[in-house]
């Protein structure tokens, strides 16, 4: 869950849209418990717990829906590549360039955003 987190804010095209629509984001991930994670959004566990809170903060500022589907590893072999290190099938054209304290510092500036 943490994945889709910083993919949501790497990848944000919504952070400055306004208006009334709520859009709806689809994903495919390889992990089952993200499927039910994002349908529910609410866990015991108190560090997922916390993800998903800023998640859902997020997603809610933005009127987005977020819909993560279960895909298995074996379909996916580019994510597998990324995982071990093999970029040598992705241009680097295509390369989102992201830091930890980047995540931090767009959290920081949503989360004491008025809606």
């Amino acid at each position: 869950m943490l994945g889709a987190m910083v993919a949501f804010l790497a990848f944000d095209t919504f952070r400055e849209a306004e208006g009334s629509a709520v859009a709806r984001i689809s994903a495919r991930m390889d992990n089952q418990a993200n499927d039910f994670l994002s349908k529910k959004m609410s866990s015991t566990r108190k560090s997922l717990g916390l993800i998903l809170m800023q998640l859902a903060t997020s997603l809610s500022r933005r009127r987005l829906q977020l819909n993560l589907d279960c895909r298995p590893r074996e379909d996916n072999l580019e994510a597998d590549d990324l995982t071990n290190g093999k970029f040598e099938d992705f241009a680097e054209k295509h390369r989102v360039n992201f830091s930890w304290e980047e995540v931090g510092r767009l959290y920081k500036k949503t989360s004491h955003q008025p809606r």
